[in-house]
C-alpha cells in the first residue's frame, strides 16, 4: 500500500513498498547515506579521549627525542591522516558487506519472507526518482521483535521529514504483523538519526557496544553501536 503526502509547501512524496526496478536507486541511496559519515566520525575521534593524548603523545615523543618542532608535527599529521582513514574505511567496509549481501538481493530478502518489507520514498514529478529507503526484518534470536534497518534519506531531501515517515511505516507494518517490539542498531556518530528515533518513542538502550571485531579501534574513535527499542503497548481489554 502506498500513502502519499506533501512535505510543506514543496514537492509530493510517495512511501511504497519496493519493487525490482527500484534495485539501482535504493542501492545508490543507502550508499551515499553512509559514506557522508567518515567526516563526522572523524570530528567525533578527535573528541575522544583517547585519540588526542595518542596525538599528544606520538608529538612529545618525537620532539623528545630532538626531533626539530616543525618535524615533531609530521607525525601528528600522518597520525591524523590514518584516523580520518580508518573513520572512512570503517563506513566503506560496511556498505560493502551489505551491498553485497541484504541490499544484492532486496527483493528475495526482504518482500519474499514473512514478517518482512522494504519501502521507498518515491517523488512525484520531476524524474519521479527515489528520496529514501527502509527495511524490516525479524529480529535474529529475539522472538517477537521486528528490526528496523536500512533507514537512508537522498542528501538533496533531508530536513524534509520523509525519514521519519519512513519510520513511521515501519513501526506500523511491525504493529500490523503481530510484533511485541522493535529493535534497531545504528552508529553513535548518528546523533541526527538517534534524535529521529528518540522522537517516534525509541530509547536507547545500549550505546557503548563495541564495532564487531573493531574493539581497539572502536576506543580510539569513541565510535560505538548504539541499540534503540521500542515497546509496543498492547491494550488490555475492561471488562465485557
Amino acid at each position: 500500500m502506498a500513502a502519499a503526502y506533501k512535505a510543506g509547501g514543496g514537492p509530493r512524496f510517495t512511501v511504497r513498498p519496493f519493487r525490482a526496478g527500484d534495485t539501482p536507486e535504493a542501492r545508490r541511496i543507502f550508499s551515499e547515506g553512509l559514506l557522508d559519515l567518515p567526516w563526522p566520525a572523524f570530528r567525533r575521534a578527535l573528541q575522544s579521549p583517547a585519540a588526542p593524548c595518542l596525538l599528544l603523545a606520538t608529538g612529545a615523543a618525537v620532539y623528545g627525542a630532538g626531533w626539530p618542532l616543525a618535524w615533531a608535527a609530521l607525525p601528528v599529521a600522518a597520525l591524523l591522516a590514518l584516523l580520518y582513514l580508518a573513520c572512512r574505511l570503517i563506513y566503506a567496509g560496511y556498505v560493502k558487506q551489505q551491498l553485497e549481501g541484504d541490499m544484492a538481493d532486496i527483493e528475495g530478502i526482504y518482500m519474499g519472507r514473512p514478517g518482512s518489507g522494504f519501502w521507498v520514498v518515491e517523488e512525484e514529478g520531476g524524474d519521479g526518482g527515489l528520496r529514501g529507503v527502509v527495511a524490516a526484518q525479524k529480529a535474529e534470536g529475539q522472538p517477537g521483535c521486528c528490526q528496523l534497518l536500512r533507514l537512508s534519506v537522498d542528501r538533496r531531501c533531508r530536513g524534509l521529514g520523509l525519514g521519519c515517515r519512513l519510520t513511521r511505516r515501519v513501526l506500523e507494518f511491525a504493529r500490523d504483523s503481530g510484533y511485541r517490539e522493535c529493535v534497531l542498531y545504528t552508529s553513535t556518530v548518528q546523533q541526527p538519526a538517534i534524535r529521529l528515533y528518540l522522537a517516534q518513542g525509541f530509547q536507547v538502550t545500549r550505546d557503548d557496544e563495541p564495532m564487531p571485531g573493531l574493539a581497539l579501534l572502536s576506543w580510539v574513535t569513541n565510535i560505538y553501536v548504539c541499540e534503540l527499542r521500542l515497546d509496543f503497548v498492547i491494550p488490555t481489554k475492561g471488562p465485557q
